[in-house]
């Protein structure tokens, strides 16, 4: 049975949740780039790691289905054109081809009203799964708010790229998938894409 659906209510769950919980932002777009220095709540949390070289991704906010470059789509063989959407979190883009040669559907979003990874970590108890890791040596995390859907090759890693602003990668695997086993290492894949295209401004 192919599936064809984006796990997107998973991603929103969580960073509405975040939203929600933030009292750092006050309903207000987070800076696109960040000093550096550390807030009052990465200091008070040791265990959240720190952003080596915070990246500006104020184009990307205005062109979100960008973080994609066209080689990086053929890399990937998505067959499908992306669609641009808005939400109260931030912009993002969503590539829809399960039924297409990558076997996969994903958004990719810019978070940009949330409090980042520090919040994340704050309320890592209460998700089902909050797995750190790193992508491409960005401080990262695979988060699901309501339970495990890995075996049903879904996966979301949200990815660090300021203290204050991660982008998520909600990825949804046809059944057909060679990768279908293994959502995360495929949604792994495509972040460090994404990451590759923030880290070169274009």
């Amino acid at each position: 049975m192919r599936k064809s659906i984006l796990a997107v209510a998973t991603a929103f769950a969580v960073f509405m949740l975040a939203a929600c919980s933030s009292g750092s932002t006050n309903g207000s777009a987070q800076p696109a780039t960040n000093t550096g220095t550390t807030t009052g709540s990465s200091a008070a949390n040791p265990d959240v790691p720190r952003v080596p070289k915070p990246l500006d991704t104020s184009k990307f906010q205005q062109v979100p289905c960008s973080v994609l470059t066209p080689s990086q789509r053929q890399f990937l063989k998505i067959g499908k054109e992306p669609n641009r959407f808005d939400s109260d979190l931030g912009p993002g883009c969503e590539w829809r081809d399960t039924s297409g040669p990558s076997k996969m559907s994903f958004s990719a979003r810019l978070v940009v009203k949330g409090d980042g990874l520090a919040g994340l970590y704050s309320r890592r108890d209460t998700y089902k799964i909050f797995e750190p890791l790193e992508v491409d040596g960005y401080p990262a995390a695979v988060v699901m708010a309501v339970r495990d859907q890995r075996s049903e090759g879904v996966c979301v890693i949200s990815v660090g790229v300021t203290d204050k602003l991660v982008f998520d990668v909600d990825m949804q695997l046809d059944d057909e998938s060679p990768s279908y086993n293994d959502p995360c290492g495929q949604t792994k894949l495509v972040a460090g894409e994404i990451l590759k295209t923030l880290k070169g401004g274009t």
